[in-house]
């Protein structure tokens, strides 16, 4: 019986400081990283910036964002918090979410439903960073190709998004490509904006078409009208796709 009790104290005495540690939630979290080999950014760990993405403070949701995104691969474990938080009331945590996602890249594969319907989020940035993130994670996103098919018919999606240099319309081209042949879909997008006014939008078509491959040949008579293009960029992408598809480079007449 003494044997029992002496057992069951030392049981409480060891339960005491474990009850206490995790009933603190920043001790909580670093004993829990520890364990799990977490990564850091700052004094917290992946799961703690996570958790502050819930925050009531916008600006510690922000951190929390920039955060996660700053550490990269490393803070997959919070990809599905992520993936929530694209729903952020607050453009600048959406941007800085989104953002976050991209820079993570392949691992952010649980966050492919999230991102396709981030591309018509009412912020141009949003849907630009979530093409991105979508193109970096490449053929595993292909369950998001309907919906960067519509992004690419949509006419605010046409427009160069300051600060970047391209629209929202170029990187749901390249990501199309990054996609490659399940993106077979939107070949027919895809000629038709090898016709847009911008260079990178007819460049990233082209790119894109020739990464799907024998499915996109519906795009040939425009990929020769393209051989005349402008842009060098774009005729020499032309070429390129032309002959991956089986065609000889030759411009279309007139």
């Amino acid at each position: 019986m003494r044997r029992f009790r002496y057992l069951l104290l030392v049981l409480v005495m060891i339960a005491i400081p474990i009850a206490v540690v995790f009933a603190i939630p920043t001790t909580r979290f670093l004993t829990l990283a520890v364990i799990r080999q977490e990564s850091f950014h700052g004094d917290r760990p992946v799961s703690q910036w996570a958790y502050m993405l819930d925050d009531e403070s916008v600006a510690v949701r922000r951190d929390a964002a920039y955060s996660l995104g700053h550490m990269g691969e490393d803070s997959r474990r919070a990809v599905p918090a992520l993936a929530k938080a694209l729903k952020d009331p607050s453009d600048d945590v959406r941007i800085d979410v989104s953002l976050a996602l991209q820079k993570i890249g392949p691992a952010s594969v649980e966050a492919v439903g999230a991102l396709a319907e981030a591309l018509t989020d009412k912020h141009p940035q949003v849907r630009v960073n979530s093409a991105m993130a979508l193109a970096r994670i490449g053929p595993e996103a292909k369950a998001a190709v309907p919906a960067l098919i519509a992004a690419m018919d949509r006419k605010e999606n046409f427009e160069i998004v300051a600060p970047f240099t391209f629209s929202v319309r170029m990187q749901c081209a390249r990501a199309l490509g990054k996609i490659g042949p399940a993106a077979k879909d939107a070949a027919p997008a895809l000629t038709e904006a090898l016709q847009d006014q911008e260079v990178w939008t007819r460049f990233s078509a082209a790119y894109a078409l020739g990464e799907i491959g024998p499915e996109a040949k519906i795009a040939v008579p425009q990929l020769r009208k393209c051989l005349n293009d402008k842009s060098d960029r774009v005729r020499e992408q032309a070429t390129q796709t032309l002959q991956v598809l089986g065609e000889k480079p030759v411009p279309a007449e007139g």
